[in-house]
């Protein structure tokens, strides 16, 4: 997976990327508060979101429980005794091949299992797709306009973006999509051959049995639990 350099990317990194220090995030709102205020001095009120009230399917969308932020979600520590065990083994997954933190594993293995549920999806290989596509990066942008924890390829699958009001940085939206395409594919082709549709047709033969290759390593991996 190769990320390129996008606008809106850098912002939402700036804004809401997780291993970005705080006292560097302190840094960027002081200065912008500074600015605001500066050439408004009347009052002004500031939010800083990873969601933009001016997009039109942002705002048109309803708002629900899966739209809360992840700060607004219980933590890991909180919900052990409610903890599912699907969730708990995809967390495991995460854990051993990726650098995701407590909060956001425990987040997007959540994410998965509800997405495999409800798509009657191994949630296993939902995992190992979004493994290999974003190593759990969930502003991931590729040079080929592939966005996400999934990398939706946006040029692709634009108009069912912008039908549904699906918000790619999100979490839930993001698994919710890429779990959805995935079915498609393995419906249509087959297991593997479906994996290999999800890299796209358009990529070369040797390209789709190294991307295979690499989702099966991830997948064999789930014995681990």
């Amino acid at each position: 997976m190769e990320v390129g350099w996008n606008r809106k990317y850098l912002a939402h990194t700036v804004v809401c990327h997780p291993r970005l220090p705080k006292s560097f995030k302190s840094v960027v709102y002081t200065v912008t508060a500074a600015v605001v205020i500066f050439v408004f001095p009347t009052t002004t009120a500031i939010v800083f979101s990873d969601r933009s009230p001016a997009d039109p399917a942002v705002a048109a969308a309803p708002a629900t429980v899966d739209s809360l932020d992840a700060e607004a979600r219980p933590a890991f520590s909180e919900i052990d005794d409610v903890w599912d065990p699907a969730a708990a083994s995809i967390d495991s997954l995460l854990d051993r091949n990726s650098s995701l933190d407590d909060s956001d594993r425990a987040r997007v293995a959540r994410a998965v299992v509800a997405s495999a549920r409800e798509y009657d999806v191994d949630p296993y290989l939902v995992a190992s797709i979004l493994l290999v596509e974003s190593t759990g990066n969930r502003f991931a942008i590729s040079r080929r306009d592939a966005v996400g924890l999934m990398q939706i390829h946006v040029p692709t699958w634009a108009h069912l973006i912008e039908r549904e009001g699906i918000d790619l940085f999100h979490v839930e939206d993001n698994i919710d999509l890429g779990t959805r395409i995935l079915k498609d594919y393995t419906r249509r082709f087959g297991l593997w051959e479906g994996v290999s549709r999800y890299l796209g047709t358009g990529g070369p033969p040797e390209g789709a049995v190294e991307y295979v290759g690499r989702v099966r390593a991830i997948y064999s991996d789930r014995n681990a639990d």
